[in-house]
């Protein structure tokens, strides 16, 4: 053996002496092998080697059933390692046993008629593969870690941003109690709370953007009354909605759906802020809900410009340009629609838009139905809704559908 030359430890897994024997005639100048007997402690011999181990070679007389089962056994052993395994074999695979070896978990399958060049080649190449791949797998670890830790200096910064913004609006409804009812006064702090809010939903869309990159946006689902969740995310944006003497129309009052209910007003509230964004002063938006194919849609219609048919495909798009621009000024960060797409996809819903003829947008999200298995159950509608603890269990209720609309096309 030349020192200089071994690099790679090897796992010889003995199914069969004569191929073992010649195998490590073949491979021992060149790499360092570890042979393990095919016995009652095979198992446990793998799981011993196979962290120090870089590959793994089961030595067999053919492809045939009883070696199937031993490479499941070799495979499954090796599964927490990820080692890679190569077939060497007495007698030549035909295609079809080598498709089965391939989807069985071997990496590649070498006959020993072969000759030691092919299975010297073979062996390299498998153990140039695994480190490619191994590179590939410790780069992602690091960005996932880095990731990570964005999200969490993000979260931290937002937490610390939070609390001087509820401050604020401690203090403007303080303020707009005791202080002299005068336009200028009234004016700027109607321009602190406007700001505020702006500036919440800014934080909010900003971690959204990082949870969904770290793959750590956080869902609960359970069942939830959903004119409770759509009430909650109308009431966020009545304020900014009168500043601009637009009426906020909520036919909403019926339903039950499995979600999670803070992401869904999330969702809603961005939904919301663009209606009001961008519709004209004087307007209206409208929400209202329907019923299809075992879901509730909740739509948000307003009176706006709509969006141009070149530009619908950039609706969902991190950071999207679109050429509508707010209405009377309004900052946007780009984020608001494709944060929808994924809060509501995580949630097992949909997401859609139809831009009418006659101008404005109807943006809608789905989420499952949560439909009544005991009509008995009726009763315990009000109870749930005044509970979301008990909702959460997942107790069965009935729903009353007749003040749901229901309409004849997705979108209205």
């Amino acid at each position: 053996m030349r020192p200089d030359r071994v690099t790679k430890r090897l796992l010889v897994v003995d199914g069969d002496e004569a191929v073992t024997a010649w195998l490590s005639r073949a491979l021992s100048e060149d790499f360092a092998l570890a042979p393990i007997r095919n016995d009652g402690s095979l198992t446990e011999s793998i799981q011993k080697s196979a962290a120090r181990s870089d590959l793994a070679l089961l030595c067999i007389d053919r492809y045939d059933d009883a070696s199937q089962a031993l490479l499941g056994a070799v495979s499954e052993a090796l599964a927490s390692c990820q080692t890679p395994i190569v077939l060497v074999t007495d007698q030549e695979t035909s295609a079809e046993r080598l498709v089965c070896a391939l989807e069985a978990g071997a990496r590649d399958v070498v006959a020993r008629a072969q000759g030691t060049r092919l299975l010297m080649a073979r062996v390299r190449s498998v153990l140039r593969d695994a480190e490619t791949i191994e590179g590939y797998r410790l780069r992602i670890t690091e960005l996932t870690q880095s990731e990570n830790l964005r999200l969490q200096s993000l979260r931290m910064a937002a937490h610390d941003l939070k609390t001087p913004i509820n401050n604020v609006r401690i203090a403007e409804s303080i303020l707009r109690l005791t202080a002299p009812k005068r336009k200028e006064v009234t004016q700027s702090l109607n321009m602190i709370r406007l700001m505020t809010a702006n500036m919440n939903d800014i934080i909010n869309n900003f971690v959204g953007l990082f949870e969904v990159r770290a793959g750590q946006l956080r869902i609960q689902l359970a069942p939830f009354y959903l004119p409770e969740t759509v009430n909650d995310a109308i009431s966020d944006y009545e304020f900014a909605a009168a500043q601009k003497h637009i009426r906020l129309n909520n036919s909403v009052d019926d339903g039950w759906v499995i979600g999670d209910a803070p992401r869904l007003r999330q969702a809603l509230g961005n939904l919301l802020g663009n209606a009001i964004k961008y519709s004209p002063s004087d307007s209206e938006v409208k929400i209202y809900a329907f019923r299809r194919g075992g879901c509730i849609y909740i739509m948000v219609e307003d009176q706006g410009s709509g969006i141009p048919r070149a530009e619908r495909e950039e609706l969902y798009r991190m950071f999207g340009e679109l050429s509508p621009r707010p209405s009377t000024g309004e900052s946007s960060t780009g984020l608001g629609l494709w944060i929808v797409d994924h809060l509501i996809k995580a949630q097992n819903g949909t997401v859609g838009a139809k831009f009418p003829e006659s101008g404005g947008s109807r943006f809608w999200v789905s989420l499952p139905e949560y439909t009544a298995l005991d009509s008995a159950a009726a009763g315990r509608l009000s109870a749930l809704a005044a509970d979301p603890a008990a909702s959460a269990k997942g107790a069965t209720v009935a729903l009353t559908r007749s003040n749901v609309s229901s309409d004849s096309e997705t979108g209205g």
